[in-house]
């Protein structure tokens, strides 16, 4: 290089910026210089700052607006109105849980009342024995299935009374050999007409005038179905030898109720079990009749135990309020009232309606409620 160009002489850095303002003013662009990137990093902080100045207005703007449009409700010390709703009439139907538990027999022995040859045995493992069913032939004669409350332990004759001849007239009756009117409780001519047709279709000897306690085997008060056959044929037989066992079976569903009991209500309960159902009576703890009981203790399973529900059969017509408007002293009284002027009207809830609201009878004379009165009434009181 030149030396003429190394030595050349060049303003001062300060005078040169004056100079590129000069030319700035008078419409002359410059390039900015390498050497003016500071002045370059100052724009963005001055953008920053306007936008953040914006934003801030725009919040203090928008606050405004929104305390001038809110309505009364936002704002402290407004005056709370009242505010009065129609009653709505509705049908309840209570549910109260339960516990429930399938009551079994032990598998009932069909235990022979004759003595003798077995010459035939008339079961089968799975067999369902129920009244009227041959079990087995003793000394080739018949041994008939009888279902009943409890066994017979005696032969009967004609003139005897008691509960075991009502026992058998029952038995006559299923077999369609005597008429219901006509279970009395005593070995009647009626009952000995039917001892006589009973003897006749089984092929048993002997007249009318006595009952073999031989000839029947007790099969429990709902029959059974055979798990084991414990007689072969050709063996002998002695009175209370087993000739067969029953199955275990479910003989009853036991409900366990809450304390207190289970409120009575027209129509009747009904108990509920996972989709099964049968009619319950409050307060006996009990189902037994057999397709219900059968069909709850499917449901159960192998458990044997679960939950249910009693519910009322027909629903009872109540009145629905706000939960809101019932005011509840300290002494545990309840009431409502209609307008913030009016007089308070006790009430007895019935518990739980929907969300939020609360059932009360439908003899309470009440068209409409306040549903503010902690709000509007200075100190509520139901008296």
């Amino acid at each position: 290089m030149p030396l003429a160009e190394r030595y050349s002489w060049r303003p001062p850095r300060r005078r040169q910026q004056k100079d590129e303002t000069a030319l700035t003013k008078s419409g002359t662009h410059l390039e900015p210089d390498s050497n003016d990137r500071g002045s370059v990093r100052r724009t963005p902080a001055l953008l920053l700052a306007v936008l953040a100045f914006l934003t801030l207005s725009a919040l203090v703007v928008s606050t405004y607006l929104v305390r001038t449009a809110a309505p009364d409700v936002l704002r402290p010390g407004r005056k709370v109105e009242p505010t009065v709703v129609p009653v709505q009439a509705n049908d309840r139907t209570e549910t109260i849980g339960v516990g429930v538990t399938v009551e079994q027999n032990p598998g009932l022995a069909l235990s022979s009342n004759a003595s003798g040859r077995l010459t035939s045995m008339r079961l089968r493992a799975g067999d369902r024995v129920q009244s009227g069913h041959v079990v087995a032939r003793i000394n080739d004669v018949s041994v008939v299935a009888m279902e009943s409350a409890a066994p017979l332990y005696r032969d009967l004759a004609s003139g005897d009374t008691g509960r075991d001849v009502a026992r058998l007239q029952g038995f006559l009756r299923v077999l369609n050999l005597l008429a219901e009117k006509e279970i009395s409780g005593s070995y009647d001519a009626s009952t000995a007409v039917a001892i006589g047709r009973f003897k006749r279709r089984y092929g048993i000897s002997g007249d009318a005038s006595t009952f073999p306690l031989a000839s029947v085997v007790w099969v429990g008060p709902r029959g059974i179905r055979v798990a084991r056959v414990e007689a072969r044929p050709n063996s002998v037989v002695a009175t209370g030898t087993v000739l067969a066992t029953g199955m275990r079976e479910a003989i009853a569903i036991a409900v366990s109720e809450p304390a207190g009991g289970i409120a009575d209500t027209p129509g009747g309960h009904l108990l509920q079990v996972a989709g099964s159902q049968a009619p319950y009576r409050r307060g006996s703890g009990l189902i037994t009749q057999q397709r219900s009981v059968s069909r709850i203790a499917a449901v159960l399973g192998t458990s044997g135990e679960g939950v249910g529900q009693v519910v009322t059969r027909r629903p009872t017509r109540v009145l629905t309020l706000p939960a809101s408007a019932v005011v509840t002293t300290e002494a545990g009284s309840m009431c409502v009232y209609t307008s913030a002027s009016s007089q308070p009207i006790l009430v007895e809830p019935l518990g739980g309606g929907s969300a939020g609201t609360v059932d009360v009878p439908e003899a309470t004379q009440i068209d409409a409620v306040l549903v503010n009165p902690l709000q509007v009434i200075e100190e509520p009181e139901c008296r």
